[in-house]
């Protein structure tokens, strides 16, 4: 059978489904719904939804059919009116079947012949005499530590990688670069464990920053980083501020490529507990939008052969396979901006907050604006060249099916608590690391820049001042001047001309001066026994 296209609305009384249909006898369709499903069979297509609410059978249900769209329309009433329906773009928990309904298994045991050995007839003898001594003195023995000799310790791939650690042995004939990952394969003998992991991340990410490419990006900021500090993503011009309820969630809407994308993928429900488990998977889920959101801003939504470069080495998730398990957003948020900064091309602080305020207003528009970035996540890494799409299989495939569901750490309620957790992360460049030494003047420019304002507004009042006396003695002078005195006229400024005034452009950015960053960088080198050359 064949699954139809088909596109779902709602209103205060009716669930509306629009099925296309191009090729089809509609006298021998039907449709039946009865609770949270709704079935339509018309060879040889056939469809059945299931919905997180109750619908209603009666009378007012109907359907038409559009013969120049061929698009059949059916009104399915709803049980409870006004009730908002969540999830009609969740097309993998609306296909998925209902709870309870057991799939016909894959594996069919098709003939079964009893084998036996020798060992088994002597166990069939052994049990038969009674003498159960042995097994019970086995039984008895005193385990501990130190009997257990010659076992290793659980290694990181012994702990599992991946969504929810659910993966191993991946990496077992594929090495992480080809995948355009920093980390050692977890799956070889001796892999570092998760701290261990961390340490040699974090090394990493501080050998690959660069004091002259953050400061040339600081403080010569170029026309792609303005262009970029001042697009308008869709998230933004999409938010629906103090809208009722359901109303954020509707205005994001899947188009007919990420529509077909969800069909693609097996929709998986995820059980998660309360503790570490929920805490990382909502953590991940921030550094994966953190680096979906970076290339969609930085490339003002045009995407880059480099795109999925970009995000595998933004996100720590995707890169070295790391867990956030810290409560609230702080941890992530931090590993975000200081990646930021090292890593891409644009290494620019005001930039790398901007991208975290994104994060924020996706998570707050919900469900959809969710699945978007992660089926742009998916695409990038679906077409990227190498092994890249590995990690779609890891952590992208999975995270949709997760979001879809709506449940627990991906309701409603838990991704505008996760949006508001990022906002309060507040990331100061204190929460960077010391060698970071361009960022120590970033804390003091905004007040320097004030500083200057008002210095300049003083300034300029008494230059204006100064400039209206010099007009009036212009004018008394003159006269001496016409008479051949020969004054000091000359030294003056001409008269209604007035002194250069150097002022900055309104809404200017502050940014720290250049001889600041250089005496920032000069210390800094300074302390780690390295000349710089000014």
């Amino acid at each position: 059978m064949i699954t139809p296209c088909f596109t779902l609305e709602q209103d205060d009384a009716f669930v509306v489904v629009h099925i296309t249909l191009p090729h089809a006898k509609l006298d021998q369709g039907e449709f039946d719904f009865d609770g949270c499903q709704f079935k339509f069979y018309l060879k040889p297509y056939f469809l059945r939804l299931t919905f997180r609410h109750e619908l209603v059978e009666d009378g007012r249900e109907k359907a038409s059919y559009d013969w120049d769209s061929r698009i059949l329309t059916v009104h399915l009433p709803k049980a409870v009116h006004g009730m908002h329906f969540e999830g009609l773009q969740m097309l993998g928990e609306l296909l998925a079947p209902p709870k309870g309904v057991r799939l016909p298994p894959k594996i069919e045991v098709l003939s079964s012949t009893p084998t036996g050995c020798a060992g088994d007839e002597e166990g069939a003898e052994g049990d038969g005499d009674g003498d159960d001594e042995g097994d019970g003195a086995e039984w008895e023995a005193v385990q501990s530590e130190a009997a257990a000799t010659g076992l290793e310790p659980l290694s990181h791939a012994a702990a599992g990688y991946g969504f929810n650690r659910a993966y191993s042995g991946v990496f077992a004939h594929v090495p992480p670069s080809e995948a355009s990952m920093h980390c050692p394969s977890p799956d070889e003998p001796g892999a570092p464990a998760e701290p261990e992991l961390v340490v040699l991340r974090l090394r990493h990410e501080s050998e690959a920053y660069d004091d002259e490419h953050y400061a040339a990006d600081l403080v010569c900021e170029d026309e792609e980083i303005a262009a970029a500090l001042a697009f308008e993503p869709w998230w933004v011009r999409t938010e629906a501020a103090g809208a009722g309820v359901g109303a954020a969630e509707d205005a994001v809407r899947l188009d007919a490529g990420e529509k077909e994308q969800l069909l693609r993928l097996r929709f998986r429900e995820h059980l998660l507990g309360e503790g570490e488990a929920r805490t990382a998977v909502s953590n991940g889920l921030v550094d994966l939008l953190y680096a979906a959101c970076y290339d969609w801003r930085t490339t003002l939504g045009e995407g880059t052969c480099e795109s999925a470069w970009t995000v595998v080495t933004l996100s720590a998730t995707l890169a070295w396979l790391a867990r956030f398990e810290e409560v609230p957003a702080k941890e992530v948020a931090v590993s975000c901006v200081r990646r930021c900064l090292a890593y891409p091309l644009y290494r620019h602080w005001r930039l790398a907050l901007a991208v975290l305020d994104d994060v924020a207003r996706v998570l707050a528009l919900g469900a959809p604006a969710v699945l978007k970035c992660l089926l742009r996540l998916h695409a990038l890494l679906e077409s990227a060249e190498g092994e890249a799409s590995l990690l779609n299989s890891l952590f992208l495939e999975d995270y949709l099916g997760w979001a879809q569901a709506g449940k627990g750490a991906a309701s409603r309620q838990a991704l505008l608590a996760l949006g508001d957790a990022v906002r309060a992360a507040a990331v100061q460049p204190a929460d960077m690391p010391a060698h970071f030494c361009a960022l120590d003047s970033l804390s003091a420019a905004p007040e320097e820049a004030a500083l200057e304002d008002s210095d300049d507004e003083s300034s300029a009042g008494e230059e204006s001042s100064d400039e209206d006396e010099s007009r009036e003695e212009g004018r008394e002078g003159s006269r001496f001047d016409e008479a051949g005195d020969g004054g000091d006229g000359q030294n003056e400024p001409a008269p209604g001309r007035a002194a250069p005034l150097v002022t900055e452009l309104p809404n200017a950015p502050a940014q720290p001066a250049a001889d600041e960053l250089v005496a920032a960088m000069a210390r800094c080198a300074t302390a780690d026994g390295d000349g710089v050359e000014v």
